[in-house]
């Protein structure tokens, strides 16, 4: 079961190999993990875009345990340790859901990696990383620091979460099918729904405009620069007809 211990926030890292030395020293059975969740984002500096990783709770360090009572005991010898959170006067692991959450969101080394999303209009569409399917739970977004927020269920409260963001472009409200008995043709889309990962749109029948629903792996979503370039072509293509 995962347990959350608080220690001094900016001193994660530095109370985790401290906590590793000095109890897994004494007894390497008394838990089997000891780890900082983090996430990936980028920062500007030096003229260009680079990767660091940020402690993704602040202040909170995770150990995967299944006596706690006997980790409690060496921990408390420990330098720097504040405290095992509780629920109510016990001490209480995070729950099932709680953990499952954690682990939908983090890679293998408890990692969430940057999320890749796309504008249309003023909605956002996550398709790659570990939003594409908590796209309900972000509240705000700040497309300059490339990051998102988002509530979650956590530590027995809402806790406000920071992860990594990357929008690439601002999508006009144009598509191109790439599957489907729709695939070669170009929709105008109408409504985004994140939740479902659909999008109705208005597609061309015979001459006759027709509300269509697809699914988002069904889209080719086009850039400003892309439509206006097709449109172009067209009119290149029809003065030359002429």
């Amino acid at each position: 079961m995962w347990y959350v211990i608080q220690v001094m926030s900016g001193e994660e890292h530095e109370k985790e190999q401290l906590f590793k030395k000095l109890i897994l020293n004494r007894d390497g059975r008394t838990y089997d993990k000891i780890f900082v969740p983090m996430y990936v984002r980028k920062k500007r500096y030096q003229g260009k875009w680079h990767e660091e990783q940020k402690v993704l709770f602040p202040g909170y360090i995770f150990v995967d345990t299944s006596d706690i009572e006997l980790f409690c005991q060496y921990l408390a010898k420990v330098p720097g340790f504040k405290k095992v959170l509780r629920d109510a006067d016990e001490i209480a692991p995070i729950t099932e859901e709680e953990k499952a959450y954690l682990l939908s969101m983090m890679d293998e080394h408890y990692i969430v990696q940057i999320s890749v999303g796309y504008l249309i209009g003023d909605k956002i569409c996550i398709t790659e990383g570990a939003l594409k399917n908590y796209q309900g739970s972000i509240y705000r977004i700040d497309r300059h620091r490339r990051t998102a927020q988002l509530m979650v269920n956590l530590f027995g409260r809402q806790t406000k979460v920071e992860v990594g963001l990357e929008v690439i472009q601002k999508y006009s409200e144009y598509a191109s099918v790439v599957s489907g008995v729709f695939a070669g043709s170009r929709c105008r889309l109408l409504e985004n729904h994140k939740k479902e990962k659909t999008v109705k749109a208005s597609v061309d029948v015979l001459g006759t405009p027709a509300t269509v629903v697809f699914r988002y792996e069904e889209l080719k979503f086009l850039s400003k620069s892309e439509v206006q370039s097709s449109l172009c072509r067209v009119a290149g293509q029809m003065e030359h007809t002429v």
